[in-house]
């Protein structure tokens, strides 16, 4: 009994300190992603750049790094820099490859360019949807590493977004009456959303003023009780005075 028990702390003290040297020797993927834009016009061309640092950090060399973009007529280029300054390149439309196999390669720049495509879906509730693919980057034995996904708008959309979100603010995320400008949104009716948000922040403001005026009404109505009733205090006492004089 005594020997199997110890023979269990035996093995959990093993498998803890494997476990542990591997979480402290393991690095994950290292990226410098500030080439790559929080958000994107529709139909401009754009350009989105990250640099892969210690592409050895989980693989040893070998490995084949495949890039893909859905920017639209998307060229993407793949250059490798070796501690020495030598550049290994590999350039293709829609996606490409490199194989990173010298030890020496300390950085990666993935470079992905195009136009930015069409919103298929537009949706005010989940922002998500109108977002695209500006570099996925792979590992051709594993699959996806890494993904930027970039938010898209229109000119139009921009507008009526912020719009909504004003109406959002002034009515509550909850109003009732602002679901026919989310709807019109979601439809790419842009102009008529924008409109319908004007009503609602104009409805919301005109209801404020009234309350406005009428806490303002109330505090005049006070403030006239109590100057009357102070006057007619101040009259009874008088009279009370005459009286006994």
């Amino acid at each position: 009994m005594n020997w199997t028990h110890s023979s269990k702390v035996i093995v959990l003290a093993v498998l803890l300190t494997v476990s542990l040297g591997t979480a402290g020797t393991a690095a994950a993927f290292s990226f410098d992603d500030s080439g790559v834009s929080d958000e994107m016009e529709v139909g401009q061309q754009q350009t989105a750049t990250v640099v892969m640092e210690e592409p050895f950090a989980e693989r040893n060399p070998g490995w084949t790094l495949v890039v893909d973009s859905e920017f639209d007529n998307a060229g993407i280029t793949i250059t490798a820099t070796t501690v020495s300054g030598e550049q290994i390149q590999n350039s293709g439309q829609g996606s490409a490859e490199l194989t990173l196999d010298r030890e020496g390669i300390n950085e990666v720049e993935i470079e992905a360019s195009g136009s930015v495509p069409e919103i298929e879906q537009y949706s005010y509730e989940n922002p998500e949807q109108e977002e695209f693919v500006a570099v996925r980057v792979n590992d051709s034995a594993s699959g996806v590493i890494e993904t930027w996904d970039v938010k898209r708008y229109t000119e139009q959309s921009r507008e009526a977004r912020n719009k909504l979100d004003e109406a959002s603010e002034v009515a509550g995320e909850d109003s009732n009456s602002l679901s026919s400008a989310r709807t019109l949104y979601n439809s790419g009716e842009f102009e008529e959303s924008i409109t319908e948000s004007e009503s609602v922040i104009n409805d919301a403001e005109s209801s404020e003023q009234t309350q406005t005026l009428l806490f303002v009404g109330a505090g005049v109505v006070v403030l006239l009780l109590l100057a009357g009733g102070g006057y007619y205090v101040y009259s009874q006492r008088s009279r009370n005075t005459n009286k006994l004089q």
